[in-house]
């Protein structure tokens, strides 16, 4: 299976850390006038992040608010040839653990063709710097499964669910985080 992609931006192509590695890194584009102008027009909440670009454009900077949100052009877009699959976004482990980044909208469907925007978070309570040429987010290539939802009675319901230990309890209900 292959996933065709197409560069929109100045950036590193996707690939694995390692030959062994189950997702694949996206990386953020380099910085210029076109990336500011779509980065704003995709970011109208100005109070999440903050950009500094230098008179003649040839440098910038994202800084990205405790708590905020943003919405980064990829500068990738990719068709997806095998209609039961889909790309899924991940956490990279370094980013959100020592950076305290984490992604927000993670799907792209098989039928998306438009540039990928990475939705990232930033949990932590001190404004995070990124980077052109950083690793950001990765993408898993997944199998999907077309179920089929069928709404059924609640005493339907009852009599076809499978019993177990668990049962409705969620949430930390077992006591055990």
């Amino acid at each position: 299976m292959s996933i065709l992609f197409n560069k929109t931006r100045s950036v590193k192509s996707p690939n694995r850390a390692y030959d062994t590695s189950d997702a694949v890194d996206f990386f953020i584009p380099e910085y210029d006038s076109d990336f500011l102008s779509d980065l704003k027009s995709k970011n109208p909440n100005k109070e999440f992040y903050e950009c500094s670009v230098s008179p003649n454009c040839d440098s910038m900077t994202i800084s990205l608010a405790p708590h905020g949100r943003i919405n980064i052009p990829s500068g990738i877009r990719v068709i997806i040839n095998d209609e039961d699959t889909c790309l899924l976004a991940v956490n990279k482990s370094g980013v959100a653990t020592k950076l305290g980044l984490t992604i927000g909208a993670c799907l792209i469907d098989r039928n998306y063709t438009g540039e990928i925007h990475l939705s990232v978070i930033n949990t932590g309570s001190e404004p995070v710097q990124i980077k052109t040429g950083e690793k950001l987010v990765q993408f898993m290539h997944i199998p999907v499964i077309h179920s089929v939802f069928q709404e059924i009675l609640s005493e339907d319901f009852d009599k076809l669910k499978p019993n177990s230990d668990r049962g409705s309890g969620g949430f930390g209900s077992s006591g055990n985080f």
